[in-house]
């Protein structure tokens, strides 16, 4: 739910500043790009995403409205946090581009792209816990030139080959049936708990961090093996049919070729054909071809009998009509009634892949734990605006129009609001990270757990939405009696935000789906974007290992060293060091100093930009794996040497399987009002011990 503490609070700074309409020009603009997924290297087109196009208007240019809550927004939330208006929606062609014409508005209006991992139909890659899809924002250009191209830019992140692999999947079903999937939408939740490897729960599939699409870029066939699962789960006839089949079956393993049981063979068997994921199968030593109790044999069986059927489509025809009495392999022939009569198969025609690594079952314990800590920074950030808050909310309204003095004194109820959002987040996160939790994800796959993984989601995003909602109305509750004697336009206009703001919780309560709110909706880890190429990127390959870097990469964008030595205004942030980094196998390390106690060291250091920038996204990880981890920070500050933003992941952590090396990308955003001038990368605490800070490809976008 990144982001959705800050919804409530940012909300109220959108309603008030749609107290001016835009005037429309004749002329238009067309803003136009392309997303593609990078997976492992190799870029695909982001396809069949939904793209939308948002306007927004900084806060800033309705100062004299605003004057009521600016000093109370200022610091801890920016006065500049714009208001989003959605102009249209579409989905990404098959190239992965993109296309929207707006009127030309007038000079303060800007526009920006929004793109989720989200058909709009029901297929949605989300991240556990949160049940909205995983979401990324280009930069902002203002409708003032016949064409504004966003050339093509990628979406980061291990989850964006999984919406491709997804969207084949399901192309591939309709192409072969026919029809569409039977059971609607499929979600996938990217950074479920589980073993490291992927499962099933029924039509949901739980996703492991960072396991791959398919053992190779590009083939995206462990997807496809997962939607088949889904399609035979959803032909028993009921999630507690499937709960009482997989009750039956042992541990899930990764090898074909073993001898199991033929009700277990069948169930792996199916999907392993469909997805045509055969290695090391058929080539089994000593495993007879008709061997129905190994699901190598299994899924070669299916492919002879879908070589003999007059069409392939017969057998999940069949499959979908007689599921609940078909468990093996002789079950379904017989289900078949000899319509599909196997026809022997010439082994070197059938693609053959190498079986996905399992990954370590608690890679997202490292995001769960930095989403955690970011819901508690914000709680304090919020408790701190509370007290002036209430304060401006004890004024009147001498004269008309009294717009500014409502919006103060819903201030709190909405502040109030989204701290009620922050305490479930944390308790949900914190229930999540419990020992218990923690050793039964690691234990087998049993109803107790499947059913935690597979309720969390919905009930977060529905007890989030009612949260808003309420908060929402309490606000009307206090606006409408002052704005009976004023009726202004924008008083008018504010309590028509504030309606629309309150019907989008309770749309989101009664329906599910996206809450309202800040960017990204809902994304505890959002993908990240890289804009190609007018994106800045700065990697240290090119430098030999021991060297300094201070200024030496001034021409790509940023300088490097302690606080004093790069003019830093503002007051030095914690374990920082009075260094730049070194060079060390391609990767800059922070340097280390001492710090706290007696023996405790940090470790970290500060850059420079050489213009100020609006996002900054920055490899991290650690020279050493250590049980526990270390929460790499990165700082923002503008060039007064404010605080702006921040954000940390979790890295190094031996006890929850993380290794040394770069390890997670943290990501920063910022408005085009308030840009980063300077940036602070650290361990957020002191240690004892030789580990440091790694960091690379430091990527930033300017205004």
């Amino acid at each position: 739910m990144k982001g959705a503490g800050r919804s409530l609070v940012i909300t109220a700074v959108a309603f008030v500043a749609l107290v001016c309409a835009p005037t429309a020009f004749a002329d238009t603009t067309t803003f136009e790009g392309r997303f593609v997924c990078e997976d492992r290297g190799v870029q695909l087109p982001l396809a069949g995403a939904r793209v939308e196009l948002f306007a927004q208007k900084e806060a800033v240019s309705f100062a004299p409205i605003l004057d009521p809550i600016a000093t109370t927004l200022n610091g801890a939330i920016e006065l500049a946090v714009p208001d989003y208006v959605r102009f249209s929606s579409a989905i990404t062609d098959s190239d992965g581009g993109w296309s929207f014409t707006v009127p030309q508005t007038d000079p303060n209006l800007s526009f920006f792209i929004a793109v989720f991992l989200d058909d709009g139909a029901g297929r949605t890659v989300s991240q556990f816990p949160s049940g909205d899809p995983i979401g990324t924002l280009t930069g902002t250009n203002e409708n003032d030139t016949a064409l504004q191209d966003y050339h093509t830019q990628v979406f980061g992140g291990g989850a964006c080959p999984i919406w491709l692999g997804l969207e084949r999947a399901v192309s591939d079903y309709r192409q072969l049936t026919g029809t569409d999937v039977p059971f609607g939408g499929v979600d996938v939740q990217y950074g479920a708990p589980g073993p490291g490897v992927p499962f099933t729960d029924y039509t949901t599939i739980d996703w492991p961090t960072d396991y791959p699409a398919g053992p190779q870029p590009g083939s995206q066939v462990a997807v496809i093996h997962e939607f088949w699962h889904a399609i035979r789960n959803f032909s028993l006839g009921g999630r507690d049919a499937f709960l009482r089949e997989i009750s039956t079956l042992g541990p899930r393993g990764s090898d074909p070729c073993a001898r199991t049981s033929p009700q277990e063979a069948f169930t792996e068997g199916w999907p392993e054909f469909w997805a045509g994921d055969y290695a090391p199968a058929p080539e089994c030593p000593g495993v007879s071809t008709g061997d129905s109790s190994v699901e190598g044999m299994v899924a070669w069986t299916l492919r002879e009998m879908a070589a003999g059927c007059p069409n392939p489509r017969r057998m999940v025809q069949v499959l979908l009509a007689d599921g609940p009495r078909i468990h093996t392999l002789d079950d379904f022939r017989s289900a078949l009634r000899d319509s599909c009569l196997a026809v022997p198969v010439d082994v070197g025609t059938v693609a053959r892949f190498p079986v996905s690594p399992r990954v370590p079952g608690r890679l997202w314990v490292g995001s769960a734990r930095a989403a955690l800590a970011a819901a508690r920074a914000q709680t304090s950030r919020l408790r701190g605006l509370l007290p002036g808050a209430e304060r401006r909310a004890l004024r009147n309204c001498p004269r008309l129009p009294c717009t500014g003095v409502i919006a103060a004194k819903v201030m709190p109820t909405l502040l109030e609001g989204d701290l009620a959002q922050q305490r479930l987040l944390i308790g949900t996160l914190a229930a999540q990270l419990a020992p218990g939790a923690l050793r039964q994800d690691s234990g087998p796959l049993t109803r107790a757990l499947l059913n935690r993984i597979d309720t969390t989601p919905g009930k977060l995003t529905s007890a989030l939405a009612r949260i808003g909602e309420q908060s929402f109305n309490t606000a009307l509750s206090i606006a409408a009696p002052m704005a009976r004697r004023d009726h202004s336009l924008a008083t008018r206009r504010l309590l028509i935000a504030l309606r629309a703001d309150r019907a989008a919780f309770r749309m989101a309560r009664r329906r599910g789906g996206r809450l309202p709110g800040a960017f990204p909706y809902g994304a505890l880890g959002s993908g990240q974007t890289k804009r190609v190429p007018t994106i800045g990127d700065i990697g240290f390959g090119g430098f030999p290992d021991g060297m300094l870097i201070t200024s030496q990469t001034a021409a790509a964008g940023a300088t490097f060293g302690a606080a004093q030595s790069l003019g830093f205004p503002g007051t030095q942030p914690p374990y920082v060091c009075a260094a730049g980094p070194t060079v060390q196998s391609g990767a800059a390390v922070a340097p280390s100093c001492a710090g706290g106690p007696a023996g405790y060291v940090s470790s970290g250091t500060m850059a420079r930009f050489t213009r100020t920038v609006t996002s900054v996204d920055v490899r991290v990880g650690t020279t050493e794996a250590v049980p526990g981890g270390f929460a790499a920070e990165v700082d923002a500050f503008d060039a007064a040497g404010n605080p702006v933003t921040q954000n940390a992941a979790l890295v190094g952590s031996s006890t929850d399987g993380q290794n040394a090396g770069l390890a997670q990308t943290v990501q920063l955003t910022a408005s085009s009002a308030d840009p980063i001038a300077y940036i602070a990368l650290f361990f957020n605490s002191y240690y004892q011990g030789s580990a440091q800070l790694l960091f690379n490809n430091l990527a930033y976008s300017a205004p």
